[in-house]
């Protein structure tokens, strides 16, 4: 493989569009502001983070989210043998997609221009490598990874919720962060942690209540708010439904 043109946080002027045009080799963009790209006939709207791979004789078109702005991005232009390794690492292309950790992209980029630049002995393995390596980081990190499983959604989407338990989680915001539909998500969690969503939600909540009426000398109410309960009457009903007393009752018993 080999990198024909390459660039880190590039910076396009105002309103500046790539010239559209089909070229013989991938170009590849990882973008740090927003932009729009050609796909499917029409321009369609991308977001910074958010990776594009354009593969030989697909069309490269680009630009600003709007006329009086700029966007930049990381880009490389690589050689057409690097289809095999989209082929043993499926990625989507000629669309965008998020990745989740675009500063990789941009340190791969200094590596490949240093090893091409020097041309030690071994700066073709070397290039070879640190493509390979960039492509399997963004097949494993990407959410629309043709194989990231479904295992590996859920998990994501019930460490992000039970990590902040007290924020007012809707099921469609849990089912957002799998990029499931709401019953499809819940289905899935149920089968996969043997309880719902929202009842682990509220597992969690009355633990962290728990602890809290225990260890400090908030108020019941204080404590239903930052366990993320909307009103004093349900903390108190759902609490009481699992310890079987009241959170009055259950900080006195622990606090004698």
């Amino acid at each position: 493989m080999q990198v024909l043109l390459s660039g880190t946080d590039f910076p396009h002027e105002s309103g500046e569009f790539t010239r559209p045009k089909t070229v013989p080799y991938y170009g590849f963009f990882c973008f740090t502001t927003p932009f729009v790209y050609h796909a499917e006939g029409r321009l369609q709207a991308g977001k910074p983070g958010q990776i594009l791979i354009n593969p030989p004789g697909s069309l490269i078109h680009h630009g600003p989210a709007a006329s009086d702005q700029s966007f930049r991005n990381h880009w490389l232009h690589i050689s057409a043998d690097f289809s095999y390794l989209l082929e043993r690492y499926p990625l989507p292309l000629d669309r965008a997609f998020h990745f989740s950790k675009p500063e990789l992209i941009a340190d791969a980029i200094h590596r490949l221009t240093r090893e091409q630049l020097l041309r030690q002995a071994g700066w073709e393995e070397a290039v070879d490598c640190i493509l390979t390596q960039m492509v399997i980081e963004i097949h494993r990190f990407s959410r629309q990874s043709p194989e990231r499983s479904a295992a590996v959604r859920l998990e994501e989407a019930r460490n992000a919720f039970l990590a902040s338990p007290q924020q007012p989680w809707t099921l469609e915001e849990m089912a957002r962060l799998s990029g499931y539909s709401p019953s499809r998500f819940s289905c899935l969690y149920t089968a996969a942690f043997g309880k719902s969503p929202k009842a682990e939600l509220l597992e969690v909540r009355i633990t962290k209540a728990k602890q809290m009426l225990q260890y400090s000398d908030l108020s019941v109410s204080t404590v239903a708010a930052a366990c993320g309960f909307q009103s004093l009457y349900y903390f108190s009903k759902y609490f009481r439904k699992h310890t079987g007393v009241s959170p009055s009752q259950w900080a006195l018993a622990r606090k004698k």
